[in-house]
């Protein structure tokens, strides 16, 4: 009984962090802040979270994401 509750506490906790994370990080990308609901970040977890994840392009040297073939950074 007590493992299965730390598990689910567990749950819980990381998709708290995990949502802080990524808040914090599209924010200070950005310069807006990253909405994401705790409601449904307490439902769904990493499912709402991963939901709402934008792709990263490279940027050219002005700092623009260049036009033409997407290349990926490894």
């Amino acid at each position: 009984m007590a493992l299965e509750g730390l598990m689910i506490l567990l749950w819980f906790a990381g998709a708290f962090l995990l949502r802080h994370e990524v808040a914090r990080y599209y924010s200070t990308r950005e310069g807006l802040p990253f909405p994401l609901n705790p409601a449904l970040t307490a439902l769904f977890g990493p499912w709402y979270i991963g939901g709402h994840l934008r792709a990263d392009f490279p940027l050219d040297e002005s700092g623009t994401a260049g036009s033409g073939v997407l290349k990926l950074i490894v």
